[in-house]
């Protein structure tokens, strides 16, 4: 199975009550291309497997919520293992919480800039109103 139809099954199967089966599967809400470009596997040859950024920007959020609570952490996390002096990678799923997060946040800077642009327009078109 190949990670589209995985995540059709996951967030559309799963989740939306609009998902059809039989509707054209190249359409795709902006939730699903969320998730489609989050979790979009690595080229065959493996070759940014270990191309991670030198620091995580939710470093200590990701600390909290994923690490403190995971059985390796003790014994086998060489990211989190103070003791450990060489360069160390965090797991896969802090890597992708991590970008999740960072997409989040433009996000949040999309919708910010959107509701500006929006106020803007709704005080023009009260302005323009009351000039008639």
């Amino acid at each position: 199975m190949d990670n589209k139809k995985h995540l059709i099954d996951l967030v559309c199967k799963g989740y939306c009550k609009f998902y059809k089966e039989s509707k054209n599967e190249e359409l795709a809400c902006e939730g699903f291309r969320f998730f489609e470009r989050s979790f979009s596997p690595l080229p065959p040859d493996n070759t940014n497997k270990y191309n991670t950024p030198e620091t995580f920007k939710y470093d200590s959020v990701l600390m909290d919520i994923l690490c403190k609570k995971c059985d390796f952490l003790i014994d086998g996390c060489d990211y989190k293992d103070e003791k450990y002096h060489g360069k160390a990678t965090p797991c896969g799923g802090f890597i992708l919480l991590n970008k999740i997060l960072e997409e989040q946040k433009v996000i949040n800077h999309r919708d910010t800039e959107s509701q500006r642009k929006t106020k803007i327009i709704k005080e023009k078109g009260r302005r323009w109103r009351k000039e008639k």
